[in-house]
């Protein structure tokens, strides 16, 4: 491991260096996955968010990636942003994209990438970008990286060290996931398919309208799969009434946005007050667009707040910022009315703000379209209130690991230069990580 280190250029440790292909993306899974540049956002990607695109069976192997391949941002305010790709699923990559296909006997690709994600990279980056309107730089430009390489056993231990942070971050991000999952799946119950209503009726005989039929039927059949305590139940009403929605549950209300939230636009931040990356100083995240744009020393909001993005092809997006936070102006802050910002996230998560966009070449959301907006699900405060009560552990655990994965994002993030830069070195980081995980 002590072995000699050389520099190189990425190109030298490159076996291929190809742009990607030119199609249009679509929702519906017509064909492989199509990586784009806004799919990639601080060197990770959702897949469940990738579209798809339909590509002639000849020129898939030619721009389908393979595991250890790494794609490169060439345009744009994402210039130099990249994802070392892991064989998620087929997928071929966007023509905005730059393709670097390592060659494994000399370089180990993992290792390349965590020097892609560097201070020297977007140094680097920041030197070579050209064009004022739209920034940008080519695939021989981005060749010309230069890179520390040590001995393949020691570039395989740098990359498993930083690995083994990701996979822990990964991890916590997964779990996440589930307990939100847990909680979207009450809601969609109890405020969308009104589980406890029709058991209610069921269980007093009133009817049911034929949109719950088939519901009705699965409770006949199963009277105990629901799995609400009687004191939960009691809650709830037995039978149905008519609105302008369909029929809801007796008593229930349908209500417009400002009835149920306040919105606030957030403020502009420069970007020179963004880092790309979580750090000791830089701690607070910036909400809007894509979700998390950077992080900042500065924070608009103490408070978790919902974050409703209202400008540009995200329009609509909903978050929530679980933390101190920065909104952009290109979100609104959104507090609840009724119940908790919890309660608020999850409902949002269930509704479409399509009809309050406006504006095909910058699309937006005015708050006065989004005011009057009729909610798809109607309310009912005693509920709202209980619901908020049922999944605030779930989210108090959600936010326990989000701080745990800043911390393990600010040691990745320390460790990384001192690595490559050969500063520490590995056995010394192994003695470190004993105490951290």
């Amino acid at each position: 491991m002590n072995g000699e280190r050389r520099t190189v250029i990425l190109a030298e440790i490159s076996s291929e260096i190809s742009y990607g292909y030119t199609t249009s993306a679509k929702a519906e899974r017509i064909g492989p996955r199509f990586l784009r540049i806004t799919d990639i956002r601080g060197g990770s990607v959702t897949w469940d968010t990738v579209p798809f695109c339909k590509i002639p069976d000849s020129q898939i192997p030619k721009y389908l990636l393979e595991k250890g391949d790494i794609v490169v941002a060439r345009t744009g305010n994402s210039t130099g942003e990249n994802y070392l790709f892991k064989g998620d699923e087929d997928t071929i990559f966007a023509s905005y994209l730059v393709r670097f296909r390592i060659s494994s006997s000399i370089a180990d690709p993992r290792y390349v990438w965590y020097t892609m994600r560097s201070p020297a990279w977007w140094n680097f980056i920041q030197g070579v970008k050209t064009g004022s309107a739209q920034a940008g730089v080519n695939a021989k430009i981005l060749s010309m990286f230069r890179l520390p390489l040590p001995p393949l056993p020691e570039q395989r231990a740098i990359a498993h060290i930083l690995g083994t942070l990701d996979d822990k971050i990964e991890l916590n991000r997964r779990m996440n996931e589930t307990l939100e999952a847990v909680a979207q799946a009450l809601f969609k119950s109890w405020f969308v398919d009104f589980d406890p209503v029709v058991v209610n009726a069921i269980k007093a005989g009133t009817p049911l309208p034929e949109k719950f039929a088939k519901r009705a039927a699965h409770y006949r059949e199963n009277p105990d799969a629901l799995g609400l305590p009687e004191h939960i139940l009691r809650l709830f009403p037995n039978r149905f009434q008519e609105s302008e929605l369909g029929p809801i549950p007796k008593g229930w209300e349908v209500v417009r946005f400002n009835k149920i939230a306040y919105a606030k636009q957030g403020k502009y931040l420069s970007k020179r007050k963004i880092s790309d990356r979580v750090t000791g100083e830089y701690v607070y995240p910036v909400w809007g667009g894509n979700g998390i744009r950077g992080y900042t020393n500065e924070k608009l909001y103490e408070e978790q707040v919902v974050a409703l993005t209202c400008r540009g092809s995200n329009c609509g997006r909903v978050d929530t910022t679980k933390s101190p936070a920065w909104i952009s102006n290109i979100a609104f802050a959104c507090l609840p009315r009724y119940g908790s910002v919890n309660f608020l996230y999850i409902y949002f998560k269930h509704i479409s703000f399509k009809s309050c966009i406006t504006g095909s070449a910058q699309p937006q959301i005015t708050f006065a379209n989004l005011r009057n907006k009729l909610m798809e699900h109607p309310i009912a405060p005693n509920i709202i209130e209980l619901f908020s009560r049922l999944v605030e552990p779930l989210f108090r655990e959600i936010v326990l690991r989000n701080q745990e994965k800043n911390t393990i994002d600010i040691l990745r993030n320390t460790l990384l230069p001192k690595l490559i830069s050969a500063e520490l070195r590995v056995p010394d980081v192994e003695k470190i990580l004993e105490d951290v995980l």
